[in-house]
């Protein structure tokens, strides 16, 4: 049995949902991972990264510069076995953070 570590929270919401960047930065990664699915990395400069999975469609390009509340996409199940969803993860320095505490600020 394969077991994934879950760095984020999972967000429930309706397939085809626009997803919004949390804060302004670069596009890093576009990318399918096993039990992610459509996955978007986003830079945010001086060690912070965002990570957002599960989607369907992907509105971004590599390497594009995007401005904070951006669409890059929208919710899907595409690693999911649990219908749709966004899984979503802030690292600050090569350390997961909890995205609760930071989606307050």
């Amino acid at each position: 049995k394969t077991v994934l570590l879950n760095n984020g929270i999972d967000i429930a919401a309706e397939k085809g949902t626009e997803v919004n960047c949390v804060f302004s930065g670069v596009v890093s990664v576009i990318t399918y991972m096993s039990g992610f699915g459509n996955t978007i990395i986003l830079d945010h400069n001086n060690g912070y990264y965002t990570v957002y999975a599960h989607l369907d469609e992907i509105f971004v390009k590599k390497f594009q510069i995007v401005d904070a509340g951006a669409v890059i996409g929208t919710v899907g199940d595409s690693g999911s076995l649990e219908g749709a969803m966004l899984h979503f993860e802030i690292y600050a320095n090569n350390q997961a953070q909890n995205p609760i505490s930071w989606l307050k600020k």
